[in-house]
């Protein structure tokens, strides 16, 4: 199983890149390097998840990566997570919520729950500092919520912690390389923060 999902999840990193692409604004080859990074980065994903994760779960969370790492690519580059994949991600979020809380599942009440508070929270912090906060990650926050409560509400308290401290590890690095204040891209923080609480907890 974790075999499998480990080259499943490979031979989706140049649909990751495929889609970062299509939806930067500018437009620009990904380099060679990049891609055998995340290549391998998802082959470990996968393979973690397939021995952690039950197979819907891993399969589910997957998809999750592809789109949610696309658009965390692109907020890397250019500062913004796009709209046509974080709406994407929360339509597809909700369906599998949708149904799982018809089919009478505690998980998909609990991501119910998770992505309203994800969306509360992530309105609140772009009330208290719109400048910091992007309407691309009020889009984006929702839906990783959900996928963390998907595993239990310890692992939604966990995933933020990682958020927390990837955003600000990002802004160190940034701030040093550059020397003066800089934009923030919070997604690959997210995302990112998300994968491990989520295989860290299974």
């Amino acid at each position: 199983m974790a075999a499998s999902c480990a080259l499943g999840a490979a031979a989706l990193a140049p649909v990751l890149v495929r889609l970062a692409e299509a939806t930067a604004h500018r437009k620009a080859a990904t380099r060679a390097t990049v891609r055998l990074a995340l290549a391998a980065a998802l082959a470990g994903v996968g393979a973690v998840a397939g021995a952690r994760l039950e197979a819907g779960h891993a399969v589910g969370l997957l998809l999750v990566v592809v789109l949610a790492g696309a658009a965390a690519l692109v907020d890397a580059r250019e500062r913004r997570l796009p709209d046509v994949l974080t709406g994407c991600l929360a339509a597809a979020v909700t369906v599998a919520i949708t149904l799982a809380v018809l089919g009478g599942q505690a998980d998909g009440t609990r991501a119910m729950h998770g992505f309203l508070t994800g969306l509360l929270l992530a309105i609140i912090g772009k009330w208290l500092n719109d400048q910091a906060v992007g309407w691309g990650d009020v889009k984006l926050a929702p839906s990783l919520t959900a996928c963390l409560a998907w595993s239990g509400w310890f692992t939604v308290y966990v995933g933020m912690l990682a958020w927390a401290l990837g955003v600000l590890t990002t802004a160190a690095l940034l701030a040093v390389r550059s020397g003066r204040a800089v934009i923030v891209p919070y997604g690959p923080a997210m995302v990112t923060g998300t994968l491990i609480a989520v295989l860290v907890t299974a």
